[in-house]
């Protein structure tokens, strides 16, 4: 780190000196500090011998993070809670305790929710937008609270409203954040190799999102679109003209939480139904969508009549970029067909592996893994099993995922928990089967195909870049040093023949996939007649120039 960064972060420190101190001594009281002693910051270091460690610093270090975390408020809670996210970072255990971490935040006072109201909506009174407004929450979380209202139309609703001076707060903590991380990265390698930099970079993206509410409305938005054709999945409506930054009005969900049916007997049945419904609309964010709800927890999700389910909180929601996905498929693909060696080829693949990592204790590790859980059926796989076991192998070898994928992980964990309440017999692993094939006619698509050729042209084109300097090397040589080529040459007609069927096929082939995925008329069914007659030409053609090499080889 550069000595104008380093003054840059201590600076931020100094600047926030009076909650940098409140952050030490809290550290200190739970004995968590003493790896800021690294920091080389006198005032840190008076601080942190000051304060003594109280009894509570015998507890295991998991429950003590936790307490401290706890005790830090709302920017370290959500942190803690994004943190139980990375298991494959922190380990299983830590990411478990984090998991118990609840933000306990205080409601606003009524006159400034009124005056926020007003605010944000340019209203002179709050009865111009509403016919009832009950200024007394019925929900606080840690970024917002929650109001029901009716509006002047006679909907009824629920107004979310952040909390005041909550943003300013977290600021200032992520500011702390980011400058310790900064400074303590760059002496303590545990933590380099933890990329903690980039972890805290991850997070104020994330918790910066959640002070947004034009991102939340944007996210239901998007799933409506996504699951307008299915009849058992629903999500609020929302109400873009009563909408600000700081404020979201949506539709008031009618139905039972979760936790409410789990419990009654005479819903078993329904709850076995329930429960598919809302494990295979996860399936489908994820593996058809790449875009899902990223809190599966009981209280999001309310069901009303029929069995239609209602999902609710869209502040938390992830999603996969294509090279995830890519990864992801080739995995669960490895795992449904049994094999072995694309098991442990996608987990190098999807993670970022050390140098010095043992290959023959890692190929060990997977080998048991699947004849632990793959001898039997796979209607026997328990989801949760299967994640925490790998989980293991990645923490064993010091393996970092991608945040998404890492998320990912444990996101499905907290569906497979939440649905078994409802059903215990319910299997992800069974439901994950039926899109087994659709991964594999989507590797095969021509779209996928000419996304696959796109990269590939790209690295071609770094290397037609490169060839005039290679070339200028050579003429250079050529003119310097006694410089000879040989060149034969034996049926050189036959040869650039080929070459051109060659070529010729190839630009078929994406021409034709190009028109399929355009669905150029005339079609039939979805397929583009013109797309589906090029293709098969394309393939005949290469298929005869292969038997003409093949033939060739032979004499």
């Amino acid at each position: 780190m550069s000595i104008k960064v380093r003054n840059a972060n201590l600076k931020k420190l100094n600047n926030n000196k009076a909650r940098v101190k409140e952050i030490v001594s809290t550290l200190s009281k739970y004995g968590l500090a003493s790896w800021l002693s690294e920091s080389k910051i006198d005032w840190i270091n008076k601080r942190i011998h000051k304060n003594k460690p109280e009894k509570i610093s015998t507890q295991p270090e998991s429950i003590r993070i936790r307490l401290a975390i706890d005790e830090l408020g709302t920017t370290f809670i959500k942190l803690g809670q994004m943190l139980s996210m990375r298991p494959d970072v922190i380990g299983d255990d830590l990411a478990d305790e984090l998991t118990k971490l609840q933000t306990k935040t205080k409601t606003d006072n009524s006159s400034y929710i009124e005056e926020i109201i007003k605010t944000e909506l340019d209203l002179d009174n709050i009865k111009d937008a509403f016919a009832d407004f009950n200024i007394n929450s019925i929900a606080s979380a840690s970024v917002a609270q929650v109001h029901s209202a009716t509006l002047l139309t006679g909907e009824k609703v629920v107004v979310k409203i952040i909390h005041q001076g909550i943003e300013v707060k977290v600021l200032e903590d992520m500011e702390i954040l980011e400058a310790l991380a900064q400074i303590m990265e760059n002496r303590l390698s545990k933590l380099k190799q933890l990329q903690t930099v980039k972890l805290v970079k991850e997070f104020k993206r994330t918790i910066l999102n959640e002070f947004d509410f034009d991102k939340e409305l944007e996210n239901i938005e998007k799933f409506e679109v996504n699951f307008n054709d299915n009849k058992w999945i629903t999500f609020p409506k929302v109400y873009e003209n009563y909408s600000t930054k700081n404020i979201l009005t949506m539709q008031f969900i009618e139905g039972k939480e979760l936790n409410e049916i789990v419990d009654d007997k005479r819903l078993s049945k329904q709850n076995a139904i329930i429960a598919e419904r809302i494990a295979k609309a996860y399936l489908d964010m994820i593996f058809r969508d790449n875009y899902y709800h990223a809190d599966p927890h009981p209280g999001n999700f309310f069901v009303q009549q029929k069995g239609v389910v209602a999902f609710i909180d869209f502040g938390m929601v992830g999603s996969l970029s294509d090279d995830s996905v890519l990864k992801i498929e080739n995995l669960i693909i490895g795992f449904v067909e049994k094999n072995s060696a694309k098991i442990k080829d996608s987990i190098l693949e999807i993670g970022s592996v050390p140098k010095d990592y043992n290959e023959e204790l890692f190929s060990t590790q997977v080998d048991y893994f699947i004849n632990n859980h793959l001898n039997g059926s796979i209607k026997d796989v328990v989801m949760g099993d299967v994640i925490k076991d790998a989980g293991e192998i990645i923490n064993d070898h010091a393996i970092i995922l991608p945040a998404d994928i890492s998320m990912l992980m444990r996101v499905l964990l907290m569906l497979e928990s939440t649905v078994r309440k409802l059903d215990p017999e319910v299997n992800l692993i069974e439901l994950l089967k039926g899109y087994y094939i659709k991964m594999v006619i989507k590797k095969l698509s021509p779209k996928r195909i000419l996304k696959l050729v796109s990269s590939e042209v790209s690295k071609w084109k770094n290397i037609v870049e490169l060839t005039p300097k290679v070339i200028i090397k050579l003429l250079n040589a050529a003119d310097k040093e006694n410089f000879k080529i040989n060149l034969e040459h034996k049926n050189l007609e036959t040869t650039v023949n080929s070459l051109v069927t060659g070529l010729l096929a190839a630009a078929l082939f994406l021409g034709s996939s190009l028109i399929m995925s355009a669905r150029i008329e005339p079609l039939i069914g979805e397929l583009s007649v013109l797309g589906l007659l090029g293709m098969v030409v394309a393939t005949f053609m290469g298929a005869k120039l292969l038997f003409a090499i093949s033939r060739k080889k032979d004499k």
